[in-house]
């Protein structure tokens, strides 16, 4: 894993990829593996100098000799979301709670 400061330049991200991944994914990953980046097609698409679309993926194949693909997560989705299925059930629970704890009226 490699923590960068700051945002991500396409000269950063090419750097990175040059000195860190693509040696230790060549040596330890085998013919070819996968490089998950968030927002690979869409960050910053419209700035040249940020990392994003068609350019990653020239970098990534060019520096990989196209054995790693790049994987996506899917789009936001409370469904994959640990924290928005945890809310989903717990506060209808509270809501339940505190109308039993003030009398009120359960509206369904």
């Amino acid at each position: 894993m490699v923590r960068l400061e700051g945002g991500l330049t396409l000269a950063m991200f090419k750097s990175v990829m040059e000195k860190q991944i693509c040696p230790w994914a060549n040596e330890h990953l085998g013919k070819s593996w996968y490089l998950w980046m968030d927002s690979a097609g869409n960050a910053h698409g419209r700035d040249p100098s940020k990392p994003g679309g068609k350019a990653v993926r020239k970098i990534v194949h060019r520096l990989t000799g196209g054995r790693a693909e790049i994987l996506e997560p899917p789009s936001y989705s409370p469904d994959l979301n640990v924290i928005e299925n945890f809310f989903g059930q717990f506060k209808p629970r509270v809501h339940t709670l505190l109308a039993r704890s003030h009398g009120w009226k359960i509206l369904q």
